[in-house]
């Protein structure tokens, strides 16, 4: 259910996309980002209740372990950036009143 929310935020903030080609690799990548983002909080959650490290006893040894949870957050957090990034990419440009873009889509032309 989570994620069909994000899916639908995310679907109305780029309901601009109006190619078919494009709005295809669009629909996929919000799908993704959905997941990804879903899963990093999911993450976070586990590592707020249980912490980055875990003690193990085994008989007379003691372990200390990191939480999966960490690695798994970081690899989500990773993915979600980067597909976020190539999403902004299939956005056209914005430009204001006199007819130049925003600073923010200039950095974002020059980069892709």
């Amino acid at each position: 259910m989570r994620i069909t929310n994000e899916i639908r935020r995310l679907n109305k903030e780029y309901v601009i996309i109006e190619d078919e080609r494009k709005r295809y690799t669009v629909d996929d990548l919000i799908r993704k980002i959905a997941f990804s983002k879903i899963a990093y909080q999911d993450c976070e959650k586990s590592i707020k209740a249980e912490g980055t490290e875990s003690v193990t006893i085994n008989a007379t040894q003691t372990f200390i372990k990191s939480n999966p949870a960490v690695a798994t957050h970081q690899k989500y957090m990773e993915l979600h950036e980067k597909l976020s990034i190539r999403l902004e990419s299939y956005l056209p440009p914005k430009i204001d009143e006199a007819g130049e873009k925003d600073a923010l889509t200039e950095l974002r032309d020059g980069l892709v």
